[in-house]
């Protein structure tokens, strides 16, 4: 349970950045996710964090657009092979 507040807290760091649509779009896909699906989920984000050579979204700069369209894409499919 407290990895997932501070993972909540960590994909919210960015508040001097205009979240996208599809940016919130994917919060609001979080906020819904059972505890055990947040735990993959937590691990997903990470894997494309590290995948963009950042280690946090406050880093990703002009791909940050990117990143998000990249983690809804690939997310919806990811979970399906969890179930």
């Amino acid at each position: 349970m407290k990895n997932i507040k501070k993972f909540e807290q960590f994909i919210n760091e960015s508040k001097e950045v205009q979240k996208s649509e599809v940016q919130k779009e994917v919060q609001s896909e979080v906020k819904e996710l059972k505890p055990n699906m947040r735990t993959h989920y937590m691990k997903f984000f990470q894997d494309k964090l590290k995948k963009f050579g950042v280690k946090s979204i406050g880093q990703l700069g002009d791909k940050r657009g990117e990143f998000f369209k990249e983690i809804k894409a690939e997310w919806s499919k990811h979970k399906e092979t969890i179930k």
